[in-house]
């Protein structure tokens, strides 16, 4: 007894041992973490020997003045950018204006006292993007950050971006997107999509001329000839996390056209649509945008890394990846589709090698468009047709010959000049060089398709044009376990039918026109209520249809939130996100959905207009009660049926158009009591900037939706509950 007492006593002392020497190590881990410091930029030395001998070596610079000019930008912290949304014209017109008014008054206070940094300050629009769209500031970010003068503007961009209305986006890094020259309702694959900037650019493009517009003509009626938004953006990433990232930049801009998939983009698996006699055909993009990874040497303003670690066998490495994503896009490319390949590096063995490479291999299916002719005011340097190869410690490779067995794994032959590179018409592709214009480096080369598949794809599995469906399913790969977090399990998407049983109510109470199908409207609920219904495009309908072996993480915008609310006749609000999808179904008949008099006997979904003061009133307080509105405006919110609705302002666009007006609709819930915006505060601050107002401060911390309307259903319960007793004892008293 006593051996095992005492063996019992070891044990424990052995594992308390253990115990807290984990606890000692965690604590240490945490110590050594909270001492780490990101370097600032301007205490880092900003100079690497290998850097320059080899960017030299490739005379990109063609005298030594540049060279010097190129080296002193590199040396100096990168301004900052940021692009407005062009997804409504008239609230883009606005916050153009906006911006404007907020940088007049910028430079008219910069010389105050004590302002940091000590230098001029200018915010300006970046010449070479359309309509002024988008916006440059002289300062790094964290200069900004300690310039008094700018805390206004700064404090206005961090909310902006919040609601996707402003973009905080490299200049260079919207470039690819331009040059695409996308159209409403095409196809658009973007295959190493995260963070996402450029994926938001794609997506606005592709809602350019839709019905979310909302322009009211001068004789008040409501444009008829819009189209409704189409087109699918399937944004992928290799990164499971970093799609998550992709959602976030989704979610700001609302769109029913998004599809994010989580692949790796050399090994993108085919794609399939609906084809004739209930056949399905290979899905081919009409716009591509393949971002590749990289060096990101282009980027050394701002990542300081570079600086650091720089050496030309890095740039060596990610050629072969890079050049097996540039093939799988164009596999994925429809006939006359285009596709931008793009790099933030400036090294020729990430760039023209590899667009030589392509170009090769497709034996002239392929051809490069001229890029710079598209923005005649972006400074640019044409493509090399002639470049050095280099290893790790520098060493210069004339031909493939001369590399030795030892190296041939890092350095291939497809990185050196090919013989034919004159006819390449590689003098097409563009370098950004950063001290053309202020910005950081960048490397764009724009491929036209000129044919249906490659020459080298397979005859026997790429040149079908209908495909039975049941061939369509890939074999069920038998794969090994792997250890670790490999990503989270995503529930499927369920679509909805003729048949199902939330489509009559929704179709009843909302009275959808014939041109809204129930089919683009799915769940992602497997049992039980569903608590949200999500709209996708027919086009991104159809994808999600035709490809279940495909990861999907999200698709499609959420427009409909349930509410747990008795003795409504509809369950389903429509949600602030969901506006700009749903509202352009209605907007061309809006008189249809006013209030009538007999509503209470049957209830129907209502869209009515207010005046500004009751609008910015609602949106500052979130809730009103029937007695806040003025007489005539409590008569026209009475008649509302109970539950969804919508309200509206209309307010004039800037000059030179304010002749006409654009339509600010949102998103609201009619009580027995009150009127309710559900509209999250910072979408709030938002919208009331349009109307010239600012949000007012609160500690209050925003209500989920759910939560907000069944309270004030229960508060306006109770309310008439005490209002019934003191009417039941005023009427006792009086018996």
């Amino acid at each position: 007894m006593e051996s095992v007492a005492s063996n019992q006593a070891k044990n424990e002392k052995r594992n308390g041992q253990r115990f807290r020497g984990r606890k000692q190590k965690h604590a240490e881990k945490r110590t050594r973490d909270s001492n780490k410091r990101t370097p600032n930029y301007d205490e880092i030395i900003k100079e690497n020997v290998n850097f320059e001998s080899y960017y030299k070596a490739q005379q990109i610079m063609k005298t030594e003045e540049e060279w010097q000019q190129f080296m002193e930008i590199l040396r100096k912290p990168l301004p900052s950018d940021f692009r407005i949304s062009s997804n409504c014209t008239g609230q883009t017109e606005k916050m153009r204006d906006l911006i404007q008014n907020l940088t007049s008054s910028v430079v008219a206070n910069s010389n105050e006292e004590g302002e940091e940094p000590a230098k001029d300050i200018f915010v300006s629009p970046i010449p070479w993007y359309p309509d002024n769209l988008a916006w440059t500031i002289n300062l790094s970010k964290s200069e900004i950050r300690r310039t008094p003068s700018l805390k206004k503007l700064h404090q206005f961009l961090i909310s902006e971006t919040s609601t996707g209305d402003i973009s905080r986006q490299e200049a260079v890094s919207m470039i690819p997107p331009l040059l695409l020259d996308i159209k409403p309702g095409q196809s658009v694959l973007d295959m190493c999509a995260a963070p996402g900037s450029k994926t938001a650019q794609i997506i606005e493009m592709l809602h350019r001329s839709s019905n979310n517009d909302f322009i009211v003509n001068e004789d008040g009626t409501t444009l008829q000839d819009k189209q409704l938004i189409n087109g699918l953006v399937v944004a992928n990433d290799v990164d499971n996390k970093r799609c998550y990232m992709l959602i976030h930049q989704s979610n700001r801009l609302h769109s029913p056209c998004v599809v994010i998939i989580n692949h790796d983009a050399a090994n993108l698996p085919k794609f399939y649509r609906s084809g004739k006699d209930n056949k399905k055909s290979f899905l081919k993009f009409d716009r591509i945008l393949a971002d590749v990874p990289c060096t990101g040497d282009g980027t050394v303003r701002k990542n300081y890394d570079v600086w650091t670690k720089w050496n030309a066998a890095n740039s060596n490495n990610f050629h072969s990846i890079q050049l097996k994503i540039a093939r799988r896009g164009v596999e994925l490319l429809a006939k006359d589709g285009i596709m931008a390949y793009s790099t933030c590096s400036l090294n020729p063995a990430e760039n023209e090698a590899v667009i030589a490479s392509l170009l090769n291999s497709a034996q002239g299916d392929l051809e490069l468009i001229d890029a710079a002719k598209q923005i005649p005011q972006l400074k640019c340097r044409p493509g090399l047709e002639t470049w050095t190869v280099m290893s790790r410690d520098n060493t210069i490779y004339s031909s493939y010959d001369e590399v030795g067995p030892n190296l041939q794994s890092q350095i291939k032959e497809s990185l050196f000049p090919p013989k034919n590179a004159a006819e390449l018409n590689l003098k097409f592709c563009i370098r950004v060089l950063p001290h053309y214009q202020n910005t950081g480096g960048f490397f764009i080369a724009i491929l036209r398709k000129k044919t249906d598949k490659m020459p080298w794809e397979s005859m026997r599995n790429d040149n079908a044009e209908n495909i039975e469906t049941k061939k369509v399913d890939e074999p069920k790969r038998i794969e090994k376990k792997r250890k670790g977090f490999m990503g989270h399990r995503e529930d499927p998407y369920f679509f909805l039918k003729e048949d199902d049983s939330d489509w009559p109510i929704l179709k009843s109470f909302y009275d959808f026109p014939d041109s809204f199908s129930v089919t683009q409207l799915a769940h992602r609920c497997s049992a039980g209520k569903r608590r949200n219904i999500y709209f996708l495009t027919e086009l991104a309908t159809d994808f999600m249809a035709n490809n279940p072996h495909v990861k999907v993480i999200t698709g499609g915008s959420r427009i409909f939130n349930r509410v747990d609310v008795q003795n409504v006749k509809c369950p389903f609000r429509i949600t602030q996100e969901g506006i700009p999808t749903l509202f352009p179904y209605f907007v061309t008949k809006l008189s249809e959905f006013l209030p009538t008099l007999n509503n209470e006997d049957n209830p129907r979904f209502n869209i009515i207009d207010i005046d500004r003061e009751h609008f910015v009133k609602l949106l500052k307080k979130e809730d009103l009660k029937m007695e806040e509105f003025d007489d005539e405006v409590r008569l026209r919110i009475a008649n509302l049926s109970h539950g969804s609705c919508i309200l509206y302002l209309q307010l004039s666009r800037p000059s030179p158009n304010e002749s006409s007006k654009y339509i600010l609709p949102i998103g609201a819930w009619k009580g027995k009591n009150s009127i309710r915006a559900y509209v999250a505060r910072n979408e709030r601050a938002h919208i009331l900037r349009l109307c010239d107002e600012e949000m007012e401060p609160t500690v209050q911390e925003d209500k989920g939706p759910d939560e907000s309307i069944e309270q004030q259903e229960s508060e306006e319960s109770e309310e008439t509950m005490q209002q019934n007793k003191k009417t039941k004892l005023e009427q006792s008293i009086e018996d």
